[in-house]
């Protein structure tokens, strides 16, 4: 049954962007021009930039960071993600029979502690999070409706990322002037500082 409160959940809200970018500016670029190994990578590395883009908005009002090392720790966490996942489904339907394996379980909590451990490591590098001021909601808007014009097949991409310069230098105009105490030359990316050590 459908909740209209999930709405308003931010968790929803971040998967909800997440696939859509995946599903919607995936496609354009397919890398089949690469050997079959070297498009595996180009293509993950793609999905994980596009998943980050979708939700960078939300993110960027609701926390006003971009962790700076997201493409190479997904690299290492997706795949074993999808491999956990297959494994749980396997788990599910093996325990519907009732055959329990405890090496199975084994398998999946020591998947997860190993991707917990790659993230935390991520995570306690230097300069892993980059922090600027909370973006405002009009700001957000406009770069929610400009991804969503990135991924039209309508538009050649160099016009698409012709309409991201101006849509992006609007929003850091139209924030620096909602914070009229600020000059417009310290818009929210131009003040942006790297966190250290937290």
């Amino acid at each position: 049954v459908a909740d209209p409160s999930f709405l308003d959940d931010l968790g929803f809200q971040l998967s909800f962007l997440a696939v859509w970018g995946i599903l919607d500016l995936g496609p354009l670029f397919i890398f089949s021009e690469f050997p079959k190994w070297q498009r595996y990578v180009l293509q993950s590395a793609w999905i994980s930039v596009v998943a980050q883009l979708a939700t960078l908005p939300i993110i960027a009002h609701q926390f006003g960071t971009f962790p700076t090392y997201f493409l190479m720790a997904n690299l290492l966490v997706v795949p074993i993600s999808a491999v956990l996942t297959y494994l749980s489904i396997a788990g599910l339907l093996l325990a519907s029979f009732g055959l329990l394996f405890p090496w199975l379980a084994w398998l999946l909590n020591g998947g997860v502690d190993l991707m917990n451990g790659i993230t935390l490591f991520f995570a306690k590098l230097p300069h892993a999070l980059l922090q600027f001021q909370t973006v405002d909601i009009l700001t957000t808007s406009g770069l929610l409706v400009f991804i969503f014009l990135l991924g039209r097949r309508a538009l050649p991409l160099k016009q698409r990322w012709v309409a991201f310069l101006i849509v992006l230098q609007m929003g850091m105009w139209m924030y620096s002037i909602s914070e009229l105490c600020l000059p417009r030359s310290e818009c929210w990316i131009l003040r942006a500082c790297i966190v250290t050590g937290k």
